[in-house]
């Protein structure tokens, strides 16, 4: 299947056995895409702002100057899985405080935004969902985030209207009224709005298929992934038309 075709765990294969330049880009995607939820993780399990970071910082680096790595395999099944795995072994018998290093040796090309990350963890809801909880969460939300800007990178030509109708994209079903306050904003009929949100809601289900199924080895996971991405952003009883209310 097409969407299989370039997958997360390529990064991770590229990480493991590429040039020094091919491992610096694979490890500043996966850095850039999943750092925050690593780090929330840390940040639910009690560490401090500063420790956390330092924590998550310093498990990218040990990929980079150790073969930690090596047993990873598409055969793991999905990737959220294999690296919220290997960041509890970093925790739990690589971290030793008394030798910690300084932020961002050996990761040049990855920039970890520490203050950013500890007023967004502030902003976090003080819901009691475990840090594995809190992490499938973090990981869904990004997933969806990057589906998003796929869709909005394809619909570039209005982006006030994007901005607009962005929140129903992946959320809730619009209020009754607001498809024709929109469409007088617009210069547009009720009808026209409708559409367009339909047909922005059709791309963003194959960006976020598409989005999740890099993730998965095989295409059979892929229904049940996007099942426990749903649940862990709004519930075990939602669906598509409730994805995320941001």
């Amino acid at each position: 299947m097409s969407e299989f075709e370039s997958t997360r765990w390529s990064l991770i294969h590229r990480v493991r056995e590429g040039s020094d330049a091919e491992r610096g880009a694979a490890l500043g995607e996966l850095c850039a895409a999943y750092w925050y939820p690593l780090y929330a993780f840390a940040r639910r399990s009690g560490q401090s702002p500063a420790d956390a970071e330092d924590l998550t910082q310093g498990f990218f680096e040990k990929i980079v100057e150790t073969h930690l790595f090596a047993g990873a395999s598409p055969a793991r099944g999905r990737l959220r899985s294999f690296l919220l795995f290997s960041f509890k072994n970093y925790l739990t018998n690589e971290w030793r405080r008394d030798n910690a290093r300084k932020r961002g040796g050996g990761l040049d090309r990855v920039s970890l935004d520490g203050k950013g990350a500890a007023e967004r963890y502030g902003n976090e809801p003080s819901d009691g969902a475990s840090p594995d909880a809190f992490f499938d969460r973090k990981w869904a939300l990004e997933v969806i985030r990057r589906a998003l800007g796929a869709v909005e990178a394809q619909n570039s030509g209005r982006p006030e209207l994007f901005a607009r109708l962005r929140r129903y994209i992946a959320g809730p079903n619009m209020p009754p009224g607001l498809h024709a306050e929109i469409g007088r904003e617009f210069s547009m009929t009720d009808n026209n709005v409708r559409q367009v949100l339909h047909r922005l809601r059709a791309t963003f289900a194959t960006a976020l298929r598409q989005e999740v199924a890099k993730t998965l080895n095989e295409a059979g996971d892929l229904e049940e992934e996007l099942r426990a991405l749903i649940a862990a952003v709004a519930g075990p009883s939602a669906t598509a038309d409730t994805l995320v209310d941001s």
